[in-house]
């Protein structure tokens, strides 16, 4: 088998474990069946589109963060503290977050406070009125918990169930919580976490407990949603592995699913750290989301914890499937501010993203103590901001000596392709189109494309005979970039 056969034969076998179910993708012999992107944005931010590459590498592009705090521990709800976890959600031209904190000193009893803001900067935090979940008529606590999670909308709900949350809780009292008992090389301890629990809501303010979701545990900020895709509700969880890792690191994720909203079977872990992260190295909370802006793209952005300095950073990791995830690079996607802000050494991402023009803006919580110090107290924690462009998360990158990056086969239904690229002052971009079995396309070559210069979310190829693709529509073609001191985020067959 030649080195061509062989790499077909490996992305179409990549296209089997990494597809969701409506790409289909098959074997046929030795030739995958093209992927259908129609017209949608394809992110290059993993290799499940590659055929064959060369010279080029996967680069995070780290997000903006304001380090500033935009929720801050002043209001009656959160005076003891505004923990890093919350979920902001666009709902009747209103940004509403959830988040959670805590409103008095003492008690493992946390809260679910609840704000809203116009513009995402500036944030109020209302007087809800919901004393029969913990809080008074004079505060914006809406949930009593034991433990925080997340807030999501339910497209397939009745209107009394809209809104769903996600949550851990605990009564060590009456010994109510999820017991473990935990074999650590040569120790054995019993441990009672706080088990997860759901809770339903017609209008994200007056909840209804709905009891145990699943038998497990958490103590981290976990994640909820109905996937759009799978059309049924998925959980990402902290799960723990014992024996520890090497370096003490015992922190992972993992995922479950359900057709219902409170019978979830037992989570399987899906994401864990390994020999490519430092000793010592724990993955926080998930941040788990499908990606709203393109297709098939699944996102998570775990907090790695650094247990020599206390510290943690956000990551991003990425899947087709929701199941398979890998992180490209170990780099931060938020770093943690600098000396003096409320970030300076802890950030977590919550969940959400707001579309704003061609930015994506997402919160996360920070603390400006390391991890073994933060405690309740006035003046704990916050909610920050960080921002990224449309769809620039991880770039396929060449420096100067040159890359290539060759497409497995696909069929679109648009009529001129755009990429996402950013080129810089002095690199370019050349796109040949090929047919299914990598024969060149007469006048789609290299040699007859302009190339591509400058930075731009959606600059249109065009070949010397213009931009118009419509003869090739529904046809199999191969897409193959060469690039010269560049970074690829996306392709699209775009309708004009």
């Amino acid at each position: 088998m030649d080195s061509r056969t062989a790499a077909l034969v490996t992305a179409a076998a990549l296209s089997l474990v990494f597809s969701p179910p409506r790409s289909a993708a098959l074997l046929r012999g030795t030739k995958p069946v093209p992927v259908d992107v129609r017209d949608r944005v394809q992110l290059l931010l993993d290799d499940y589109f590659v055929a064959e590459k060369s010279g080029l590498t996967l680069e995070v592009a780290p997000a903006r963060a304001d380090h500033a705090r935009l929720i801050a521990p002043d209001g009656a709800g959160d005076r003891y503290g505004v923990w890093p976890w919350s979920t902001v959600i666009e709902d009747g031209g209103r940004l509403r977050m959830w988040y959670s904190a805590y409103s008095d000193p003492a008690g493992e009893i946390g809260r679910m406070c609840y704000a809203e803001s116009t513009d995402g900067v500036r944030w109020v935090k209302p007087n809800c009125g919901v004393p029969d979940n913990g809080g008074s008529a004079n505060d914006n606590i809406v949930l009593t918990m034991g433990h925080p999670g997340s807030v999501f909308l339910d497209p397939s709900a009745p209107i009394e169930s809209r809104f769903k949350c996600i949550f851990g809780h605990r009564d060590k009292g009456s010994e109510y919580g999820h017991r473990m008992t935990i074999h650590d090389g040569d120790k054995v301890f019993d441990w009672l976490g706080p088990t997860v629990e759901g809770a339903v809501s017609p209008d994200g303010l007056h909840w209804k407990k709905i009891g145990r979701l699943m038998d497990w545990y958490t103590d981290t900020g976990n994640v909820g949603f109905y996937d759009p895709n799978l059309r049924r509700y998925v959980c990402y969880l902290r799960d723990n592995q014992y024996p520890r890792f090497e370096g003490g690191a015992i922190r992972c994720v993992a995922r479950t699913e359900s057709g219902t909203f409170g019978a979830f079977p037992r989570p399987a872990r899906v994401l864990a750290p390994d020999k490519s992260d430092p000793p010592g190295t724990d993955l926080y909370n998930p941040a788990a989301h499908v990606y709203p802006f393109a297709d098939s793209v699944y996102l998570m952005f775990p907090s790695a914890f650094y247990h020599d300095t206390d510290n943690l950073e956000i990551q991003i990791a990425t899947s087709r499937d929701g199941i398979r995830w890998a992180r490209a690079e170990r780099t931060p996607f938020v770093k943690p501010g600098p000396d003096g802000s409320f970030d300076s050494r802890q950030v977590y991402m919550g969940v959400g993203m707001v579309e704003r023009g061609d930015e994506i803006w997402m919160y996360y919580g920070g603390f400006s103590v390391g991890h073994g110090e933060a405690k309740r107290g006035p003046g704990m924690g916050g909610v920050g901001r960080a921002v990224f462009l449309r769809d620039r998360l991880i770039a396929q990158v060449a420096g100067r000596a040159g890359g290539r990056l060759r497409t497995r086969p696909v069929r679109f239904s648009g009529r001129e392709l755009r990429l996402n690229v950013d080129c810089g002052a002095g690199g370019h971009v050349r796109v040949d189109l090929l047919g299914a079995d990598g024969t060149p396309i007469p006048g789609f070559s290299a040699r007859d494309c302009e190339p591509l210069t400058g930075n731009s979310l959606h600059r249109t190829v065009r070949w010397k005979s213009g931009s118009d693709l419509s003869a090739l529509t529904g046809k199999a073609v191969q897409l193959q970039f060469t690039l010269d001191g560049a970074r690829l985020y996306a392709f699209q067959f775009a309708r004009p």
